[in-house]
């Protein structure tokens, strides 16, 4: 079994492709021959290398059986990579959704982040929206949509949201610029429930919350809103920059900026969540 991804691949295909091709490195083999040995083309294993191809799991068994990667642990996280490049974790939740590379990637980092920090400058964080919230952002992104694809949709936030409150939850740490607080979103009643919804993630410490008052003035990367995924060893860091058109990833070197943006914004934020009255 094998997929073109074309010019857009993700980054779960991305890794493991570059994983792969250290592997065939350090062992000294050339492209051609271990194309040879598990029965493809030298294209399509460079495409697969490149992550713009994905093997089917019987062939990146043969590629580490061929790698003498004899370890368990990696031989599990490298097929556990591979299986999540052809579909990330609750994905069925989004059944005729988006199946954008970036999107599908963003899922997978929220499932399988150890921190995640969110600098948001107009909206709740999506991981901290509450499902009025999220309906009201939808209505007013699509101002045409059906009822009921908004209910899915919402639906399917809940999915993701799900790591804040498992036994083993993620650490989340959201900087808010303080306006946030106080644009309405839909009617008066909906920001003051997702206020206090943010004030009790708090409280329970769900989310380590600050708020960027306005007086602070102007902070190196308060321009516009970013998430930074910090995984568990050997992925790298990666940020999340959304765009009207979707999601910018960027990983290792490209994503330091972000990180060190929010750790000014956080060390330049309110050390304790503001009382909002509602």
């Amino acid at each position: 079994m094998r997929a073109n991804l074309g010019t857009a691949p993700s980054l779960r295909s991305r890794w493991l492709g570059q994983a792969m091709r250290r592997l065939r490195e350090g062992r000294g083999m050339r492209l051609r021959y271990t194309a040879e040995q598990v029965g493809v083309e030298s294209p399509a294993a460079g495409r697969f290398e490149r992550g713009e191809e994905l093997f089917g799991e019987d062939r990146i068994v043969a590629l580490l059986d061929l790698y003498f990667v004899l370890d368990q642990a990696e031989r599990h996280r490298l097929l556990s990579l591979a299986r999540d490049a052809w579909k990330p974790p609750i994905v069925d939740a989004f059944d005729g959704g988006s199946r954008d590379p970036s999107f599908l990637d963003l899922l997978w980092l929220e499932q399988r982040a150890e921190r995640i920090r969110c600098y948001s400058t107009a909206l709740v964080p999506e991981l901290l929206q509450t499902a009025a919230y999220a309906g009201a952002v939808l209505r007013a992104d699509r101002p045409g949509a059906e009822g009921a694809d908004v209910e899915r949709k919402v639906s399917a936030l809940a999915h993701r949201q799900a790591p804040l409150h498992s036994t083993a939850p993620v650490r989340l740490q959201a900087v808010l610029s303080e306006c946030v607080l106080h644009r309405p979103v839909g009617a008066a009643q909906i920001l003051n429930d997702q206020v206090r919804h943010l004030a009790q993630c708090h409280e329970l410490s769900i989310v380590d919350l600050r708020a960027l008052p306005v007086p602070v003035g102007y902070v190196p990367g308060m321009a516009g809103p970013f998430t930074v995924f910090d995984l568990p060893a050997p992925y790298p860091t990666v940020a999340v920059v959304p765009y009207l058109g979707g999601w910018l990833l960027l990983d290792g070197r490209d994503a330091a900026p972000y990180a060190a943006a929010f750790e000014r914004l956080y060390a330049a934020a309110a050390t304790s969540f503001p009382s909002i009255p509602v």
